[in-house]
This record gives structure tokens, sequence and C-alpha cells, in this order.
């Protein structure tokens, strides 16, 4: 089409805690970055998390239960090009309600444009993943590391890649807060760097898993990706050189969630190496070819 569906978006996701039996009011901000006047509607849809790729799958409806407690104050409503418009949107769940919900809320055009004959057509919608947590009695907020490990045993240079598999064990949603240390030891008191944990703030909502990846990059040399993201090459940078790393290291990491009365810590560690094993080479070829050389002098 010559003129594309085209909006931004504010806040991304939306979290927010409600109460049950009270009426929360929530603002969602929507900038019609077009270059056209759009009329646009409001709509929900639930989504899920396939538990085999963590991937998240839309659904085409809303369950039931939800649509009976959220609505828009304009579902339908105009936007000039490049004006701002705020979308009210009241939550009112019932006394009897659960500890979380979790849905998407969608917007797109009112009107669809008619596909010309022999041709396809896309239709643009936007989604805000929305996660709701219900303050009541009873609620849980927990997590367990279900899996924790490095991509290699043996590094011949940085990065190190690792990866934190988390699970929501509790029945509200949780956002895991934490630190990686790199150390030579577990008992170290000085680590040598440290990377935080989920540093983009994410949530995960109750028996579902995520998988935090986390890069050890202070090495010298170090492998970098190229311009198009494709090839590793090997960075000299010799201004980073005492950040030389041969030998054995430790990856403790320490993962905290709020429980709602004190902050819970989960502590897991593992061992890796890194052996630049091609300087190594070069350094014993050059010291024995030395030593010969003087052999035969």
């Amino acid at each position: 089409q010559s003129e594309g569906f085209s909006l931004q978006v504010t806040p991304s996701p939306l979290i927010a805690t409600v109460r049950p039996g009270e009426i929360s009011e929530l603002e969602l901000k929507i900038r019609n970055t077009n270059t056209k006047p759009e009329t646009l509607k409001m709509g929900l849809r639930s989504f899920s998390i396939n538990k085999q790729t963590g991937e998240v799958e839309l659904a085409d409806s809303i369950d039931a239960g939800i649509e009976n407690f959220v609505t828009f104050n304009e579902p339908i409503f105009t936007v000039d090009a490049g004006e701002w418009y705020i979308q009210k949107i009241k939550i009112d769940v019932p006394k009897d309600s659960g500890f979380s919900y979790n849905f998407a809320i969608t917007i797109s055009r009112e009107k669809q444009e008619q596909a010309v004959e022999g041709t396809s057509q896309l239709e643009g919608s936007v989604a805000v993943f929305t996660l709701l947590s219900v303050d009541r009695p009873g609620a849980v907020r927990s997590f367990e590391v279900t899996n924790f490990n490095s991509d290699k045993k043996i590094y011949e240079y940085l990065p190190a890649k690792f990866s934190i598999k988390i699970k929501n064990t509790g029945n509200t949603i949780v956002q895991p807060t934490g630190t990686l240390f790199i150390q030579r030891t577990t008992d170290d008191i000085n680590p040598i760097s440290t990377i935080p944990i989920n540093k983009d703030g994410g949530y995960i909502i109750p028996d579902s898993e995520r998988t935090f990846n986390i890069e050890w990059v202070d090495g010298f040399p170090r492998f970098e990706k190229n311009n198009d993201n494709q090839q590793s090459f090997l960075k000299w940078n010799f201004a980073d050189a005492s950040n030389f790393r041969i030998g054995k290291y430790t990856a403790k990491f320490v993962a905290i969630y709020d429980d709602g009365q004190r902050d819970v810590p989960i502590v897991g560690e593992l061992t890796f190496w890194v052996i630049p094993w091609k300087q190594i080479l070069f350094i014993v070829l050059s010291l024995s070819l030395m030593v010969v050389g003087a052999f035969f002098i």
C-alpha cells in the first residue's frame, strides 16, 4: 500500500498491580506516525508461552473472564498524523479474582482497505503485552533456576557465554534480578567481573520459564562480530592488554526475587577454562627454535 500502517506505543509492555473489587485506570499512549489521520480500534487477545521454545504464542481471541473486567474509554478513536492519543483502560477485577492475568491489547485500523483483486493484503496491528498482578492474600512470588550452563567448557578467547533458565513457581508474575560474578575461585572476595542478570527488566508469568543469556567480554584479545553479525574476527586492542585471560575460572550467579516480605537469593556456579592455545603454541615453538639455534651456534 502507498500508505503504511505505522504506530508508536508506550509503555510496552504494560505492567500493573491491581486490587480485587477496586477499579484501576491505566494509560496507554498511542502516536500515529503515519502521514494521514487514522481511525483505530482497540482489542484484546490472549497469549501463552510455548514451553518447548519459550516463544510467545498469540491467540485469535480473548478469555471470557478477562473480557469482562477490561474496558476501554474509547474503543474506536481517530488520531491525526504525528499526534499522540491517550487511551484510558479500566481494570475492574472481581473480589474472587485470580492472582495474575496476562493478555495482549491490540490496536488496528477500524476498517481495513480492500485488497486489489488477484493480490495479497497485509493487515497491520500492534500488540501490547499486558501483565496484571493482583494484590490479594495468597499471592506467592517465587522462582527456581532449572538450568545454568556455558556454551563451552574451554574457551580459546572471550567472550564466554552463559545461560540461566528460570521458572516461575509462584502464582503471580515475577521479575528476577541479580548478578553473575566471574572469579578465580568460589570464595574470592573481589570478583574479576560483575555482570547484571535481566538488565532489561523482563518478567516471567506463572508456570513458565525464561532463559537469560549473559556474555563475559572483558578479554584480550577477544572475538567480535562483523557488521553483518555473521562471522567473528579476533580483535587486538592493546589498551585492554591487562585483560589477558588464561586458566580456570568460576562463574557464580546470585538471582533474587521479592516474596513480598524480603529478598530471597538463589545461588549457583560452574567452572570453565580459558586457554589461548595458539598463543601458547607460538611461544613454545619460538622458545624451542631459540634453544635449537643456540645449541647449533
